[in-house]
């Protein structure tokens, strides 16, 4: 047989071993040979220990050699098999999170049913409460006797109900707010005429104030020539009239009466120069006690003879403006006035040395009544209505 019939291993022509036995007859005796022949075979026993140790010693080589292999492959399998753990959770991970999506899908998907229901509800409710009459009633041909379908008119006579009382109140409001527009408008207006009157009064009142001014600017002109001429009297060789003589000391000395101060206007025209009349005046100025309050509202001057005095307005003025601009105008009378007398009684004068004395009574010339008494009335009257609108 290829087998040992010991151990029972393949044998090959290379493994078999030739052994030759020597025995000696007498194995007492130590031959030579037998010796040679025992280290021979012990030699041999000795080589063959060695080849399988070398044997031996290759296949250990060998076999750390495919160990080593095998502890790497072990080494990258551990490693796959953790990438495969790590995917695998990840893929559970994954796989619960599509769970969820997909439960929150379906719930979208059911809500998105839900609501488009809801919508289609809300937009027959629409048509309902705006829509036309054929529309309505398709809506409601639409319904049958289900419960879903009672429920849906019971709503849409809720809603309708609703807005009806909605419109109403806003009718209400709308009908308030008309009336309290209407309530302002009216305001607005009846302001908007008083300030129209009021301005058209101030613009007539403007108007005739700078015809008054232009009026008095003339007649200021006026007064400084008779004062000049007055002073050219004064100055005259012919002294010896005692009026003259009086008007003379009175202007020269200072204070100056107030009726001299403050003498009344007159016509430019005019060239009024009487003496008589200023001089009685003056003594009428002298004697406060026999003074009376002027009875005519003349237009005073200030103390300088070139400046005036503001318009004051008269209590005893009633008149009114006329819707005319031209008809209270103060150049549509006659200018032509005189100087009145102030005073009837004939006083005392200053005399100019700490005392009074009486002057002697001359006929004076009755004046005319002055037609600036009207155009001060007017001036008045106008400037009385601007100040109560």
């Amino acid at each position: 047989s290829k087998s040992c019939p010991q151990c029972r291993q393949k044998t090959t022509e290379k493994s078999i071993h030739r052994i030759y036995f020597n025995v000696a007859s007498n194995e007492n005796e130590d031959d030579s040979s037998v010796l040679h022949n025992k280290i021979d075979s012990l030699k041999f026993q000795l080589s063959l220990k060695e080849k399988d140790v070398k044997n031996e010693s290759e296949e250990n080589a060998k076999l750390k050699i495919q160990n080593q292999g095998l502890r790497e492959e072990i080494i990258k399998s551990e490693k796959t098999i953790q990438s495969l753990k790590a995917t695998m959770a990840s893929l559970k991970d994954q796989i619960r999170y599509l769970k969820a999506q997909n439960e929150s899908a379906e719930a979208a998907i059911e809500e998105t049913k839900r609501l488009r229901k809801h919508l289609e509800f809300l937009r027959s409710i629409e048509t309902v409460v705006q829509g036309s009459i054929a529309e309505v009633d398709d809506i409601l041909n639409q319904h049958g006797d289900s419960f879903e379908s009672r429920k849906s008119l019971a709503t849409y006579v809720s809603v309708l109900k609703r807005e009806v009382q909605s419109t109403s109140e806003k009718k209400k409001e709308l009908r308030e707010k008309l009336r309290r527009y209407q309530r302002e408008l009216n305001t607005v207006n009846s302001e908007k005429q008083h300030f129209q009157k009021e301005t058209n009064l101030k613009s007539e009142l403007y108007k005739q104030l700078t015809e008054d001014f232009h009026h008095l600017e003339q007649e200021n002109k006026s007064l400084q020539k008779k004062v000049h001429e007055l002073e050219k009297a004064i100055v005259s060789p012919s002294g010896n009239n005692p009026r003259d003589n009086a008007l003379r000391r009175l202007l020269a000395e200072s204070p100056l009466p107030e009726v001299v101060k403050r003498p009344r206007l007159t016509n430019p025209s005019e060239q009024d120069t009487s003496i008589s009349v200023m001089f009685e005046n003056v003594s009428s100025a002298d004697n406060p006690k026999k003074k009376s309050p002027p009875t005519t509202p003349y237009l005073k001057l200030k103390s300088s003879s070139i400046g005036f005095e503001p318009l004051k307005v008269s209590q005893s003025s009633n008149l009114h403006l006329a819707s005319s601009t031209n008809k209270y105008s103060i150049f549509n009378k006659k200018k032509e006035t005189k100087l009145s007398s102030m005073a009837t009684n004939f006083g005392e004068a200053y005399d100019g040395m700490g005392g009074h004395s009486k002057l002697d009574d001359f006929p004076v010339p009755i004046p005319r009544t002055k037609s600036s008494t009207k155009i001060k009335n007017k001036t008045t009257s106008l400037m009385k209505q601007s100040s109560l609108c």
